[in-house]
């Protein structure tokens, strides 16, 4: 789509990458279209809502660390994910990208509405890989001053039934993480991926003095408070991952400071272990998260 009679958005190449740079009177945004990853989203008289690595690469073929990483059609490792997922990858699951194949994938923008009050994005995929069942996907993203809200819809259009894991890997800027809680989650059990993919209950507020990396029972709306700032995510999704890296990891992570850990958490939306979903040819679903 040509963005000459857009009145907000505009074309930017950064790198490699091409990007939407959204200069609305409300709010300023960024969107890649390698991915449809939303780098930044920044409400007039805000700080940034979302958090981008101050070490970013923009580079084919690689995700941008920060923003939203679309992850599609298997979240994480394909070979931690149920069989039923794993089933439909016709390669060697050890060569299976992390996160599955949208995030590095070229989406094409198809929709745009603007007015006075907020900006509309569609972006769509068709077939991304061979090895992977016939299927497309949408990412709707409606930017507000007061909000932001990406829905993520799959179509498998296969002839056979298709399960799938995704997520919306949301990367949110905090003072110091460790004083940050994340309210919603107390007395609901999660899978700790860094002990052996155990089954635990969270007992309080969730509260960080270690790496973490955990997918939880999730329903209901969730509440991140760093200092004075809190930030609130609703989501139809029964999964929720809670991420991060601490001191030790963050030495080995790309396009990432050693010390950045104690300025971001992921609180990603998911359909991820038990919470996979299962669709029959023709059938849809969306993922939504909404940010306020």
């Amino acid at each position: 789509m040509n963005l000459q009679r857009s009145t907000f958005c505009r074309p930017i190449r950064r790198q490699q990458l091409d990007i939407i740079g959204i200069q609305h009177p409300l709010f300023s945004a960024e969107l890649a279209l390698q991915g449809a990853q939303l780098l930044n989203f920044q409400p007039q008289g805000d700080p940034p809502w979302l958090w981008l690595s101050e070490q970013a690469d923009y580079l084919q073929g690689s995700s941008v660390r920060g923003g939203i990483p679309v992850c599609w059609p298997w979240f994480g490792d394909l070979r931690r994910n149920p069989q039923a997922v794993q089933q439909h990858f016709q390669g060697n699951g050890s060569s299976a990208p992390a996160h599955g194949l949208a995030r590095t994938a070229l989406w094409q923008l198809s929709a745009l509405k603007e007015d006075v009050h907020q900006v509309d994005l569609t972006l769509a995929t068709q077939q991304l890989s061979r090895l992977w069942p016939t299927m497309s996907a949408q990412l709707h993203i409606t930017l507000r001053r007061d909000r932001l809200v990406l829905r993520l819809n799959s179509r498998n259009d296969s002839p056979n039934p298709v399960t799938i894991s995704q997520a919306l890997h949301t990367y949110l800027p905090v003072e110091d993480i460790r004083t940050v809680t994340v309210g919603g989650l107390q007395g609901n059990t999660y899978i700790d991926a860094l002990d052996d993919w155990q089954s635990r209950q969270q007992q309080g507020l969730v509260r960080f003095s270690a790496e973490t990396d955990r997918i939880y029972h999730s329903q209901g709306p969730l509440r991140l408070q760093s200092g004075q700032h809190s930030r609130t995510l609703v989501s139809n999704s029964a999964s929720t991952v809670v991420w991060n890296p601490w001191i030790n990891k963050s030495q080995r992570l790309s396009q990432f400071h050693p010390d950045a850990w104690q300025r971001m958490v992921c609180i990603e939306t998911t359909n991820a272990a038990f919470d996979c979903v299962a669709l029959q040819p023709g059938q849809q679903h969306s993922l939504q998260l909404q940010l306020t």
